[in-house]
């Protein structure tokens, strides 16, 4: 939304004015009833007139694209989180609303593949917009044609988009006892960099630490055994740190303090920058 805001003086202004960009047909006076016209309705007045200068259009388009791949990402994060192997979300089901038409006890997460698939039609719809900057002239019909079908079909694409990811996440259920559950089925890899850090500041040293767990990521997989269990039983790591050092560092919850931090930190961040009016909407940090 900042990226928006950012975008108005430029993106958001009127025009009054011919095909060719001239305002002549107004008459001597044009400025102030350009002005006029611009105040009305509420838009900027612009410095040069978009018939030749076509990047209004897309730079608009390319931040409501990078808007969509954002929700993409999440799209896809909570995909995989609803795998039936992982468990870790759940999309709302309404009473009566069928699952799977081959695996009846299969829910589908559909809203979440759907943000995921509108992520890619905006993204392949991107490219046209870039088109229509290669203007011949002024009034060069054939790319008018690019923006009259791109630019409103991604604005309700990414509208249907947002639609299914305010959905997901109003309705949709994380599971952090299985979250919880999928951590201790790890083999100790996601720990390996926490376990680096301790031993360097144990006196090991970042890089020797570093060839040290590599060395058993190695021997784990030549051996088929679990990597943690080679960190438990690894003489030079037990020179830096005891069993109790490797629990606390290995430990699920050794990280969630400063995660919840940081995500607190984002979220003031965001209710400072979108402050909610008297009705309770955001207002996007401007006065409209």
């Amino acid at each position: 939304m900042r990226r928006l805001d950012s975008l108005s003086d430029f993106t958001f202004a009127g025009s009054l004015t011919g095909v060719e960009g001239l305002s002549t047909m107004i008459g001597d006076n044009y400025d102030q009833v350009e002005a006029d016209f611009c105040d009305y309705l509420n838009l900027q007045v612009p410095e040069m007139y978009w018939h030749t200068q076509r990047e209004r259009f897309t730079e608009y388009c390319h931040v409501l694209t990078m808007i969509a791949q954002m929700l993409g990402k999440l799209g896809k994060n909570l995909l995989t989180m609803s795998q039936t192997q992982v468990g870790e979300f759940r999309e709302a089901y309404a009473p009566g609303r069928q699952g799977s038409t081959v695996i009846p006890t299969v829910r589908e997460p559909y809203m979440c593949e759907a943000i995921v698939n509108l992520a890619t039609v905006i993204r392949n719809e991107m490219p046209l917009m870039y088109d229509t900057m290669q203007v011949s002239g002024e009034k060069d019909t054939a790319v008018w044609r690019d923006i009259y079908i791109v630019l409103p079909e991604i604005t309700m694409y990414l509208s249907g988009q947002l639609n299914y990811a305010t959905t997901v996440l109003k309705t949709g259920q994380f599971d952090s006892k299985r979250m919880a559950e999928n951590f201790i089925l790890g083999d100790g890899t996601m720990y390996s960099g926490a376990l680096m850090m301790a031993l360097a500041k144990k006196g090991l040293g970042r890089q020797d630490a570093h060839e040290l767990l590599v060395r058993l990521r190695v021997k784990a997989d030549k051996e088929d055994k679990l990597l943690k269990d080679l960190f438990y039983t690894d003489e030079t790591i037990a020179k830096y740190l005891s069993r109790q050092d490797l629990d606390k560092v290995m430990s699920p919850e050794a990280g969630v303090p400063h995660a919840v931090e940081k995500t607190d930190k984002i979220l003031n961040l965001y209710r400072k920058r979108h402050p909610l009016n008297e009705k309770g909407v955001i207002n996007n940090g401007t006065n409209n």
